[in-house]
């Protein structure tokens, strides 16, 4: 399985495999060199574009294996604190996720902005964002 060769984690949630554990900034043309097979995989934004080599992987971003032309498999990434897809943690975010918790957007993957994973997005995820922007001592 060449998934098994990054550090992540795959859980199906949704009906969408989801990949966790990509870190913030990390470029397509580093997770797609950790595969087995490379030439085979390929990483589209969250609205399908294909990424540029030096394109930083955002939430939202798929994952796909290519057989043949087509896509026969995918994996939506998922990056803790990272909710706008751009593959930056920053207040935009931060923006994004208070729009969510106050029912005034709907359109974002829980999974990135719950946080410290306890099963809600609330405002003490809102607080650990701010905390990592800041530089404090908080991983994400």
């Amino acid at each position: 399985n060449d998934a098994t060769d990054l550090a992540i984690s795959i859980d199906n949630q949704l009906n969408k495999n989801i990949l966790t554990g990509i870190l913030v900034d990390t470029p397509q043309a580093d997770i797609i060199s950790s595969f087995v097979n490379p030439e085979n995989i390929q990483i589209v934004d969250k609205d399908g574009n294909i990424l540029a080599n030096d394109a930083k992987v955002g939430t939202g971003a798929k994952i796909q294996l290519i057989d043949n032309g087509n896509v026969v498999d995918e994996l939506v990434v998922v990056i803790k604190g990272e909710i706008n897809g751009d593959g930056d943690i920053s207040t935009k975010d931060v923006t994004l996720q208070r729009r969510f918790i106050a029912n005034w957007e709907s359109d974002i993957i829980e999974t990135a902005a719950d946080v410290d994973g306890d099963g809600v997005v609330n405002a003490k995820d809102t607080a650990l964002i701010r905390r990592y922007i800041a530089g404090w001592d908080v991983a994400l």
